[in-house]
């Protein structure tokens, strides 16, 4: 079993030379801020190797400690009582190093997407659309670094964790991204948290505030820790290293159509041969491609170039913001300085009216006790004066009842006098009310009356104007009959004539018939 192991961790070690050696054979020029997101190719084509990225390394080592552990626990062999008290202890930090492992790996992935994508907008020379592929895999890397860490919902009936609650919280932090959410939210063709979550991504990266409100959401800890566990990226350093290279996402004009695309069943499979480079290259073909080499070593210095002309431009602001942020607090300083200083005065002030007003209490107590004792003199001769007129009052007081029972009982009268009056007052009212109502009632019915005697007036007037009418069209028409009448006698006139004329034509007819016949 020994043997076994130490083989295994043999192998590991010597694979991570190879490694190293790989990555420290490159010569693709690169800034050193750049470097630390890729390895570049080698040179040499004779061992035809693959160059990996520097997270694989990462895992290696992970793997590596995996076999060490598990060597270490085959040789120790402890009993069954030590297994179960450093179970739970060996699960947490087992946990807390996979967790750091897939916080780098998920960095360097990320580093690697933003990279490739912005030498891919670079050399396309226009706007990237929603078909651009290393936009697409940037997304799904993004995807996967808002996912990771995610704390299980606390809703039993929604099984997948999602990302789009946390996004949402931006708009409350940042007033700006408002119009993202609602307009995520206006979208018709998405239903899911997760299409959401989606589109807001998209919706940031073309708006070019994808930093900004990446930066803001990883800064409030206190919200995200309802969403987020402590080992998740965004709640370590690496989100805030994520931040500062998203600003370089800032160079990229994208244009992202949404209504075609079905954000809520996306494949997110991450295409890691886009961020693998090949050191197979044929010797034969490397004077042919020297030209070629040059031109795009100098297209990544400029591309290099933009993207740190981008870095400095967003730290000059954060630089500008803490200068007014510094000059602020000073001015806040000098001013509570100046204010402590009035408050020393005001306290010393104060102390010296405490002394004086402790002096004033003493002589006042002194001068206050003289005048309790003759008051207390004058009260005791007061008391002596009430006891006397007490008797005199209580006389005054049987005199006064008596008259307040007489008045008491004139009042009962009087009131049941007033409720008479009252009643008689309300019945003639009454009266009055009906007396009233039959005059508006006899008033409404001669109004009435008036007004159909008008009406019945318009009509005998329209009745006459319509006779007169009428005895004028019926003369008209009289006078037509008698010309129609005429013509109709002439018209007979000469249909008794033209039958005339016929039968004469038939009788010549018929003669000629007989003479031709008796030809």
């Amino acid at each position: 079993m020994e043997s076994d192991s130490e083989s295994s961790l043999a192998k590991l070690d010597d694979l991570q030379l190879n490694l190293r050696k790989q990555s420290s054979d490159a010569t693709t020029p690169t800034t050193p801020e750049l470097e630390s997101i890729t390895a570049s190719t080698p040179e040499s084509s004779r061992t035809g190797s693959i160059a990996f990225p520097s997270i694989f390394s990462s895992s290696l080592m992970s793997l590596k400690s995996f076999t060490r552990r598990s060597t270490s626990k085959d040789l120790l062999t402890p009993t069954p009582t030590d297994e179960a008290a450093s179970n739970g202890v060996e699960e947490q930090i087992k946990n807390k190093d996979e967790m750091k492992v897939e916080r780098r790996n998920l960095l360097g992935m990320t580093k690697l997407s933003i990279k490739g994508l912005i030498e891919s907008s670079l050399s396309a020379g226009h706007t990237l659309d929603s078909d651009h592929e290393p936009l697409q895999q940037f997304f799904i890397i993004l995807e996967y670094v808002l996912r990771h860490g995610l704390k299980a919902p606390k809703n039993f009936f929604i099984q997948n964790k999602y990302f789009w609650p946390p996004l949402e919280s931006v708009e409350k932090l940042c007033p700006d991204a408002m119009e993202i959410t609602n307009s995520v939210r206006s979208l018709p063709g998405i239903r899911t948290h997760l299409g959401r979550g989606r589109a807001w991504l998209r919706l940031a990266v073309m708006q070019k505030k994808l930093a900004d409100y990446f930066k803001i959401f990883i800064e409030n800890k206190l919200i995200l820790g309802e969403w987020y566990d402590e080992g998740a990226l965004v709640m370590n350093d690496e989100g805030v290293v994520l931040a500062g290279h998203l600003v370089g996402l800032n160079c990229i004009d994208a244009n992202l159509c949404m209504k075609g695309d079905d954000l809520d069943n996306q494949v997110t499979v991450i295409d890691y041969s886009m961020y693998m480079k090949d050191s197979n290259r044929n010797i034969a073909f490397q004077p042919d491609e020297s030209e070629e080499h040059e031109e795009t070593s100098m297209q990544k210095l400029v591309n290099q170039k933009n993207y740190l002309e981008e870095r400095n431009r967003h730290l000059e602001t954060i630089s500008s913001e803490l200068q007014r942020k510094v000059e602020h607090y000073e001015i806040n300083n000098q001013n509570l300085e100046t204010e402590l200083d009035a408050l020393k005065i005001q306290l010393e002030t104060i102390k010296s009216d405490k002394e004086r007003l402790q002096s004033e209490k003493v002589d006042i107590t002194a001068s206050h006790q003289k005048t309790l004792q003759d008051r207390e003199k004058d009260l005791d001769t007061e008391r002596e004066t009430l006891r006397q007129s007490r008797a005199g009052l209580d006389e005054m007081y049987t005199q006064i009842q008596k008259q307040l029972k007489h008045e008491t009982r004139m009042r009962m009268d009087v009131e049941k006098e007033l409720q008479l009056q009252l009643s008689l007052k309300q019945e003639l009212e009454l009266a009055m009310k009906l007396l009233e109502k039959d005059i508006y009632d006899k008033q409404d019915g001669l109004i009435t009356l008036r007004e159909q005697l008008d009406n019945v007036k318009a009509i005998n007037l329209d009745i006459y104007n319509k006779l007169q009418a009428k005895t004028v069209v019926e003369e008209e028409k009289n006078r037509s009959i008698e010309k129609l009448q005429k013509e109709t006698d002439a018209l007979a006139n000469l249909v008794s004539k033209l039958q005339k004329q016929v039968k004469r034509e038939q009788d010549k007819v018929e003669e000629n018939r007989f003479d031709l016949v008796w030809i």
